[in-house]
Formats: C-alpha cells, sequence, structure tokens
C-alpha cells in the first residue's frame, strides 16, 4: 500500500458510513438518528483524495464532508472551506465538515472550528465553522464500546498508550461479542493495526496483535508481515509514509488551488495550473489560495 493510512481510513469510512455519521452527528450539532446513503459528489475536476462525502437523510438535510487528517497542514481550514463551499455550490444544500486529527502533529493552533477571513480593515467578510475532533484526547473505552465502525480509532487515543494489548485485546471481544462476519473482524482489526502506525513501531504493534483473533486470517495483515519479515519494508513503508506526508499535503492543496479557481473562473490555462504545481513553499500556497478567494479577475493573481 502506498498510502496504507489513507486508504484504511477510506475502507473504514466506505464500509461503516452509518457507525461514522453516527459517531460525528453531535459534532456538528446533527441529530443522532440521522441516516445517510453513498453520494458520489461529482465536483467536475475536483479529486478528493482523503476525505469522504455522504449525503443526509431524514431528519437532516444536506452533506456531510469527513476530512481525516494524519500531520499538520496550516493550509486545512481554508482548503476545507474550499470544498465545503464547492459541495454546497454543486448540491445546493448545506455542508457539514468535520476535521479528525488522527494524532498530536495533526494539531495546530489554527484548528479553532472557526476559520475567518478579514479585509485589510479586520473586517471579517467571511466565516466558516466546522467539527473538530482529536483522537487522543477520546475517551478510549467509550470509543470501544460505541459505533463498532469506529472503535479501530480507540488504539489511537492517549488512554491505550501503555496498555495497548489491552486494548487490542478489549478490541477483539467487542468483535466476538457482536458476533460479526469473519470478513467484517478481520477488516476492522486489520484497519486498527495499519493506523497504530501513526503513534507506535512495527514491533510494538506485533507485540499488541500477537494471539488477536482474526488477524492470523487476514490476508492484508498475512500480507503485512510477508513484506516486514522477507523483505523487511514494513519499518520503511511507514516512516517513508509519512515523509510523503508533507508532499502529498503540498499536491493536495495546488490541485485546491487549481479546482477553486476553475469553479469562480470556469477556465484557468495550463501555463498557469503548472506555476501552481510548480510551487513547493507551503506558506506561498495558502497566499495563493487566499488570493483565489478574494480576487475579482484571473489576471490579478500574483504567482
Amino acid at each position: 500500500m502506498s498510502k496504507p493510512f489513507d486508504s484504511t481510513m477510506k475502507d473504514l469510512l466506505d464500509n461503516f458510513a452509518i457507525d461514522w455519521v453516527s459517531w460525528l452527528a453531535p459534532v456538528v450539532d446533527l441529530p443522532p438518528t440521522v441516516q445517510v446513503q453513498p453520494c458520489d459528489v461529482d465536483l467536475s475536476t475536483v479529486q478528493i483524495t482523503a476525505d469522504k462525502v455522504f449525503q443526509l437523510c431524514a431528519p437532516a438535510t444536506g452533506y456531510l464532508h469527513i476530512e481525516p487528517q494524519s500531520s499538520r497542514d496550516e493550509g486545512l481550514p481554508l482548503r476545507m472551506m474550499c470544498y465545503n463551499g464547492l459541495i454546497a455550490m454543486k448540491r445546493n444544500a448545506p455542508v457539514y465538515t468535520v476535521a479528525i486529527l488522527l494524532r498530536r502533529s495533526a494539531n495546530s493552533p489554527e484548528l479553532t472550528g472557526i476559520f475567518r477571513q478579514h479585509w485589510d480593515s479586520g473586517r471579517i467578510y467571511q466565516e466558516f465553522h466546522y467539527g473538530i475532533v482529536r483522537v487522543w484526547e477520546l475517551d478510549g473505552e467509550a470509543l470501544l464500546q460505541g459505533p463498532i465502525g469506529a472503535t479501530p480509532l480507540a488504539l489511537l487515543t492517549d488512554a491505550a498508550d501503555g496498555q495497548l494489548k489491552h486494548y487490542v485485546d478489549m478490541l477483539a471481544e467487542r468483535y466476538r461479542e457482536a458476533k460479526l462476519p469473519e470478513k467484517v473482524e478481520s477488516l476492522l482489526l486489520t484497519s486498527g493495526y495499519i493506523l497504530l502506525g501513526l503513534r507506535y513501531t512495527p514491533e510494538e504493534i506485533r507485540a499488541a496483535f500477537q494471539g488477536a483473533s482474526g488477524m492470523q486470517e487476514s490476508v492484508t495483515y498475512q500480507a503485512i508481515l510477508r513484506e516486514g519479515e522477507e523483505r523487511g519494508e514494513l519499518r520503511g513503508e511507514l516512516r517513508g509514509e509519512l515523509r510523503g506526508e508533507l508532499r502529498g499535503e503540498l499536491r493536495g492543496n495546488q490541485k485546491a488551488i487549481i479546482t477553486f479557481l476553475e469553479a469562480r473562473f470556469g477556465y484557468i490555462t495550463e501555463d498557469l495550473k503548472n506555476a501552481i504545481r510548480a510551487t513547493t513553499d507551503a506558506d506561498r500556497l495558502n497566499e495563493i489560495m487566499i488570493q483565489a478567494a478574494t480576487i475579482s479577475a484571473l489576471d490579478e493573481l500574483v504567482l
């Protein structure tokens, strides 16, 4: 897997949509009984890579946009606002956005739940509200007893630190008590195994999962072990993922700027796209994104 954390979160969100929405509903003031259905939000050139969008059903209307984040991204609030606006513009419905921070290094002072933009005079001309979940702060045991699709996140809480083996055992016991189909149990356990790479070493993860029900039968788990034992690549893969996150965030911000400009002005030249893609300074990309949201014509954009 080239991006194990992203693909694992997508698997969990895709396969347990109802669980995730019911768990996140209170974060954005949605009723706990809200239902969802699969949603393919066609935003033309928009290619959202790590987030998911669900259409809400009665007793709520609109869309829930979930943005998992595993590393710090100063441009995240602006990027979420852009996606939120594009979805709302496409579907003409309210959009609830929730950021899920999977570890402390993804946190920053800018993530307050409110993103404001000001004119030079200091007056606020735009305000965007979003929900935010810091996984490490959550009650691990409460997560274990909550919607089953979100239970792997319990392993990333501070509460699990120092007693990881105990938490893995409780996780496996919860799945046995729920009498889940073997494939579902394997998916959940394997997802937890992979997500732990955000916080623990491969040796610590293997020790915690040794003997856990469902893991030995998991094809994904066996593939991970085979790579680690025969080629010694598990540690390199996890470290490479972390090193590659910054590059991925830059590409995501570049793509968001291009998408936003196309949504506002209908068309931008390949030369302009290439110039944006060639910009690799995170602060500069943030400045360009702010310009993209405030200029009245493309020729006002300064790269």
